[in-house]
């Protein structure tokens, strides 16, 4: 059989701080490095990695170019970041055109193997084009979808409104039954946009970058319980339910640790004011950030439900948080409950007084009945929902093109 030569087009960087800028998102770049790391060690070749320096654009920034370079990712692969000059239309164009050339002329050196080009979601480049370009050098083509359907009340400002409800909803959506595959985050939105097309599902993994950092579990001797929320401040994430749940019980002995950024910081900020148990610690480093899991009790990953198309997303950062073998509260999003569930404690009444009998539930357990459920957490996702465990389902359905 010919190798499969595989190439991967999407924002893929290191979590390393030069790449640290204005318009770098964590979440996105990790699960990236993660399906590469998937890929890599299940012995594919991964020949053409196309990926974009993370910018804001100049009004902000203050930078004029988005320089072209190679980046070193394992040994004999890199990441290449294509060129572009940072005003908004023409940044995006120089973007979409040198991918486009990139990837024709890596169809053009590999024609004597199998090619499969794996895209990161559909809209950076547009996937249009990308599907013509396969199918011209008789390539396959599959997107890996993740963060196609935006949350309803998600506001990113008029302009990127348009962008993102035009041009991925409207457009990019309607690509989706065309591609040769789909990896999807959860079953529902294969079925919703692919219905009877074959799809493999990925609802996330963890990376190097978080066991490399995990700790010795054990049971806490302190009297308060600690809570502690890290992610994006937005509605979406219930943080005014957590801080509404600690307003209504003042005098409990509790905590509640907050790291991140949104459009909630203020909110987070002024609650931290009013009351001396809410800490506020901003966005933080993984080395920061894993330092006060270790001295948390409950690790809060909540998504609010009520969102029509929550059903078309996965808290991947709930993965993270069960791997470090702390207690987890999270809520039944999609088939979270159904495969997660015995690892961790799920929110169905989504309200302040629903949080607080939960929270309530957790408290009752010994330290020692903490831990050990906290190990078994920590266990089963070592073993089953690392990147590098995921990569051979990963390598048999790209190969399966």
């Amino acid at each position: 059989m010919r190798e499969t030569c595989i190439a991967f087009i999407g924002g893929a960087v290191p979590d390393t701080a030069e790449f640290h800028l204005p318009g770098f998102w964590r979440a996105g770049a990790l699960a990236q490095l993660g399906f590469l790391d998937a890929i890599h060690s299940s012995g594919m070749n991964i020949s053409l990695i196309l990926s974009c320096q993370p910018m804001a654009y100049h009004a902000v920034s203050r930078r004029w170019i988005c320089p072209g370079t190679k980046i070193k990712l394992y040994e004999n692969v890199h990441i290449t970041l294509v060129p572009a000059i940072n005003l908004f239309a023409i940044r995006e164009i120089m973007r979409w055109f040198f991918s486009y050339a990139y990837l024709a002329v890596w169809s053009l050196r590999n024609i004597r193997h199998r090619r499969v080009v794996v895209t990161y979601n559909i809209s950076y480049p547009p996937i249009l084009p990308l599907r013509l370009i396969t199918w011209l050098f008789r390539g396959k083509l599959c997107s890996i979808l993740y963060d196609v359907v935006p949350p309803d009340n998600f506001d990113a400002g008029w302009l990127r409104n348009i962008i993102i409800h035009g041009l991925i909803k409207n457009a990019g959506l309607k690509c989706i039954p065309w591609l040769d595959g789909r990896i999807v985050i959860t079953d529902e939105l294969a079925q919703a946009f692919a219905p009877s097309k074959p799809f493999l599902r990925v609802d996330g993994g963890v990376t190097d970058l978080v066991t490399n950092r995990l700790f010795e579990l054990k049971p806490s001797s302190k009297d308060d319980l600690v809570m502690m929320f890290a992610g994006s401040l937005y509605d979406i994430n219930h943080i005014q339910l957590i801080l509404e749940m600690f307003a209504q019980h003042p005098d409990a002995k509790m905590k509640l640790w907050v790291a991140g950024d949104g459009v909630l910081r203020d909110t987070v900020i002024e609650a931290s004011r009013i009351d001396t148990r809410v800490t506020y610690y901003g966005a933080l480093n993984h080395d920061k950030l894993f330092e006060l899991y270790q001295k948390t009790d409950i690790i809060l990953c909540l998504r609010d439900t009520s969102d029509s198309t929550m059903k078309y997303h996965f808290p991947s950062k709930v993965l993270e948080t069960l791997l470090v073998g702390k207690m987890v509260m999270t809520t039944p999003t999609t088939h979270l409950k159904k495969d997660y569930g015995h690892l961790c404690y799920v929110l169905e009444d989504e309200t302040p007084e629903g949080c607080w009998a939960m929270v309530q539930q957790i408290w009752v357990l010994t330290p020692d009945e903490r831990c050990e459920k906290g190990k078994k957490s920590r266990d089963f996702m070592l073993k089953n929902r690392t990147w590098k465990a995921l990569g051979p389902s990963i390598k048999s359905y790209l190969e399966s093109l």
